[in-house]
């Protein structure tokens, strides 16, 4: 295994990337219609990638099966934006003609989402934060996380970062940041559909400077 990082995935990269993640959230029961599945991760891939100036990419037997995606207030990637934006308008025509599942799946993001300034009220707007973290379900337990998640603060480390943030909710794997000094400082909960609600959480993690 080993951690690389790619500027632009080809086609058969992001196949992979949707893969694992529609593995690591279970998006395929909450979008049996694949052709709505593929476009509306499509559409999370370019934003995260639009939003996002670093990526890590663990690779195994020439499969990605891991990632880990943020962002560096002092690395803003002009060019890297203006690309991914054009993509993503494009990208975005397909909205309209989503499945039911694929809407309701856009829906309960959105409101997720709307827990985030609640839980930065007292830290302000987040600067350095990882935006995504997944690996399939067939490689935990491996190391792969720890891997990724040391690739990123040796990278948050040599750009002078201090500390980044992360929000994740009670859906992930929650309890790897507990285990890897992570430092919660919030909970929202968020009611999605009836008689369902998730727990959104604000983690930060400490980076010790030399």
């Amino acid at each position: 295994m080993e951690i690389i990082t790619i500027d632009q995935l080809d086609k058969k990269q992001e196949k992979e990337v949707i893969a694992l993640i529609s593995d690591s959230w279970n998006l395929s029961q909450r979008m049996p219609i694949q052709a709505d599945h593929d476009k509306t991760l499509k559409l999370f891939i370019t934003f995260l990638n639009m939003t996002n100036d670093f990526a890590f990419y663990a690779i195994s037997d020439h499969k990605i099966v891991g990632l880990i995606i943020g962002k560096t207030k002092t690395q803003f990637n002009l060019l890297n934006f203006l690309y991914y934006s054009m993509k993503l308008i494009r990208q975005a025509f397909v909205l309209p003609f989503l499945g039911k599942e694929a809407r309701q799946y856009f829906k309960d993001y959105f409101n997720l989402t709307k827990a985030y300034p609640i839980l930065t009220k007292n830290t302000g707007k987040l600067t350095n934060e990882v935006s995504l973290f997944a690996v399939s379900s067939a490689h935990q337990g491996q190391g792969i996380g720890k891997k990724l998640m040391k690739k990123t603060i040796e990278h948050y480390q040599s750009s002078g970062v201090k500390q980044f943030e992360l929000f994740t909710d009670t859906t992930c794997s929650y309890q790897f940041y507990d285990k890897n000094a992570f430092h919660l400082l919030g909970t929202q909960k968020v009611a999605l559909r009836p008689n369902h609600e998730e727990t959104v959480m604000l983690y930060q993690k400490s980076i010790y400077i030399n």
